[in-house]
């Protein structure tokens, strides 16, 4: 077919220039408004089909977040949704030797050993009030940050969301039934020398953090060590203590979040010896550290399992998007290719959260979307949502979110990715454990829709 419309084209070819050069964490964004399109058309009604999925695993690693130059958020704590179950996150990290021969002294004596986590902000997800308990445990498994690619390269070693360590089933310490106060100052007893050069004992406020008291007798195995081989140099201290895991009861419906990159978040020996009273000395949590978020979903009693068997498409009413590896959306739009010769200028999806679907269990900030080759399961691209609130006519205040894939649309509709799955999951879902209950495109009051504003050729 030849087209008569040289400058058209030429625009063509420049828009299309301009995305080639896009990174591929932006496959559609938005370049002119609305109204600029001239001569242009606008549909909002061609049928979509939606099916509810499973999340594949997510990575969990690394500790430092170089896209944003910020701590990764590390999850420990349950949710017990009525909607999506119970969902756990679990947490395995090491502590490292701050340095190399290590001695702390003759005449050594315990005081006590205490784990200590700092809040990241936000610094908890679901019922902030709720008890729950935790449990810490020795990891009896090795953990490695790097692994040997060639003789002489090693490569970042990746953890995933499905990952798992052995661990000695006797606890190293319990915290049980509190609630946490990441907003409170902790209060801690402290050993000072008076005006009169006499020891006395005192207290001292520091941030907020979290403070596990650990059995003495990890304390004194540690202290056991000191001036020897195991505290010559971080590898043969890794050899004798793998690391921790970290894990809350089944009970509890909060989740918190942890910065491990904190100088806050360590192990820490009290002790005494023959240089004085008072003393302490820190296994840090630090940039060196292999660490792992564990997720775990317990959909049983819930109707997820059930939608997802069901013969496609399984969601046109309503959708559920878990993070932390949990569930997300496949969609379609079977005739695209019905409107015959177009220009894509610009395509949306909009979705809507449902009213009262949010109290307890906040929405997400942002979705995104990738596409999935069927066969090779690589995945193509990112490209997040936009977020905006909607008061609905009762007052209630609903998110809308839109998602824009312009070019990726026109590729589609020419023809090109027969084998791509298009999908949509809740974004930072490796970090975060948000959750989102959305109308489908069948939903009566708030249905999901692809939005097309399109030249025709």
């Amino acid at each position: 077919m030849k087209y008569n419309l040289i400058p058209l084209l030429a625009a063509l070819i420049l828009i299309t220039s301009l995305f080639s050069c896009n990174a591929p964490t932006s496959i559609g964004a938005d370049l002119v408004e609305e109204d600029e399109f001239l001569n242009s058309e606008i549909i909002d009604t061609l049928s979509l089909e939606v099916n509810l999925i499973y999340s594949d695993s997510v990575k969990t690693t690394p500790l430092y977040d170089a896209s944003n130059n910020t701590a990764r958020p590390y999850l420990v704590g349950t949710l017990n949704d009525e909607i999506f179950g119970r969902s756990k996150a679990n947490l395995y990290t090491q502590v490292r030797l701050p340095s190399n021969d290590v001695d702390l002294g003759s005449n050594l004596v315990l005081d006590s050993v205490v784990l200590t986590l700092k809040y990241l902000s936000p610094p908890l997800y679901g019922d902030s009030l709720s008890t729950t308990s935790l449990s810490i445990y020795e990891v009896t498994e090795t953990m490695v940050t790097e692994v040997m690619v060639t003789e002489t390269t090693t490569a970042e070693q990746d953890y995933y969301s499905n990952q798992t360590f052995s661990y000695d089933p006797e606890p190293l310490g319990e915290l049980n039934d509190f609630v946490h106060t990441p907003s409170d100052s902790v209060t801690i007893n402290r050993l000072f020398v008076d005006s009169e050069g006499q020891d006395s004992l005192g207290t001292t406020k520091i941030e907020p953090h979290l403070r596990i008291k650990l059995n003495n007798n990890l304390g004194n195995r540690f202290l056991t060590q000191s001036g020897t081989s195991t505290f010559a140099d971080k590898d043969a201290f890794l050899l004798y203590f793998k690391g921790l895991y970290i894990t809350a009861d089944d009970n509890s419906n909060v989740m918190a979040y942890f910065d491990l990159l904190s100088s806050r978040s360590r192990l820490v020996l009290y002790y005494s010896s023959n240089d004085g009273d008072g003393l302490s000395f820190s296994f840090p949590i630090n940039s060196l550290s292999a660490t792992a978020n564990h997720y775990e979903h317990y959909y049983d009693n819930t109707d997820l399992p059930n939608i997802i068997s069901q013969p496609s498409p399984n969601s046109q009413d309503v959708i559920y998007l878990q993070s932390m590896a949990g569930t997300g959306l496949e969609f379609e739009i079977p005739h695209l290719q019905s409107i015959p010769s177009i220009v894509v200028n610009k395509a949306q999806l909009e979705l809507y959260s449902l009213p009262n679907t949010s109290n307890t269990y906040s929405a997400p900030g942002a979705l995104f979307f990738t596409s999935k080759d069927d066969t090779t399961e690589e995945t193509f691209g990112v490209n997040g949502s936009e977020r905006e609130v909607i008061t609905t006519d009762a007052g209630e205040e609903i998110y809308k979110y839109t998602l824009t894939f312009n070019f990726y649309s026109q590729q589609k509709y020419d023809g090109e990715f027969t084998n791509r799955l298009e999908q949509i999951f809740i974004n930072r879902q490796s970090t975060i454990a948000d959750r989102v209950i959305i109308g489908g495109p069948e939903h009566p009051e708030y249905p999901m829709k692809f939005k097309l504003i399109y030249t025709e050729l």
